[in-house]
Order: C-alpha cells, then sequence, then structure tokens
C-alpha cells in the first residue's frame, strides 16, 4: 500500500480522526464480517482528500516506533479534489461521492463531533456553496 506523503505546493486545510466505514453498520453485519470500520487519519489538503491509518503506538520500544515513524502510515484512500462531487452528513457520518459514483463513508471520531466541519471544509475546497441554515435567516 501506498504511504501517505504530502506532495510539493499541497496545503492541508484540516486534520482530524476519522474511522472509514466499509459496508453498511449494524450489528449483525458487525458480527459476520460484513461492516469493516478502520480508525485513522483524514487530512484534506488543497489538492485531495486523504484517509490513512492512524499510527498505534504498542508498548514494544523505541525502534519499533522509530521503524513505523520512518515507514510512515499507510493510505487507506485518496480521492483527488477534482473527483469530488458532493459531500453529505448522516447522523455522524460524512458521505463523500465522487465523479464517478463511488461512495466513501467516514465517521468523526474525535470526542467533540465535528461533522459538520468536515463537511463545511469538504464544501468549500471542492466549490460547492454552503447550504444555509434556518438560524442564518
Amino acid at each position: 500500500m501506498a504511504r501517505f506523503k504530502r506532495e510539493p505546493g499541497e496545503q492541508v486545510l484540516m486534520k482530524g480522526a476519522v474511522s472509514w466505514i466499509q459496508g453498511e453498520i449494524g450489528f449483525v453485519n458487525v458480527l459476520r464480517g460484513r461492516c469493516k470500520i478502520t480508525s485513522g487519519v483524514g487530512v484534506l489538503t488543497s489538492k485531495r482528500l486523504v484517509a490513512r491509518k492512524a499510527i498505534v503506538e504498542f508498548p514494544w520500544g523505541p525502534l519499533f516506533w522509530l521503524i513505523r515513524w520512518i515507514l510512515g502510515p499507510t493510505i487507506l484512500f485518496s480521492i483527488p479534489r477534482t473527483s469530488l462531487a458532493s459531500v453529505r452528513a448522516e447522523t455522524r457520518t460524512i458521505i463523500v461521492r465522487t465523479i464517478e459514483g463511488q461512495e466513501y463513508r467516514m465517521m468523526s471520531d474525535s470526542l467533540f463531533d465535528k461533522t459538520d466541519e468536515w463537511v463545511r471544509a469538504i464544501r468549500e475546497a471542492i466549490g460547492i456553496p454552503a447550504a444555509s441554515s434556518p438560524a442564518a435567516s
């Protein structure tokens, strides 16, 4: 798998803890292995949206930590900004759709729910105007 590394001229717009959801969420689906949830870090840059695995610091010692740091985090998925078509939020879940029709589902893993911030940042990055909120009118 590819390793995450910023490209030249790429700026980080937002970064935070996210989980990538593969399959439909449900108790039975999780038990039967039809749903896989991978914890990681979401990075929205000026060129792409990337989800990468979180580096877990096992208590195996400094040599192991150094090797993991040198290798870098593994990319779960990377979507070029020009391929992003839409983004929406559903009950703490961020659903990103590409021009090709693929859907990527993520959940905000932070202590405070940052789903709205992620949706707003992705919409700004791809040029979709923010939805008007009833409180603003």
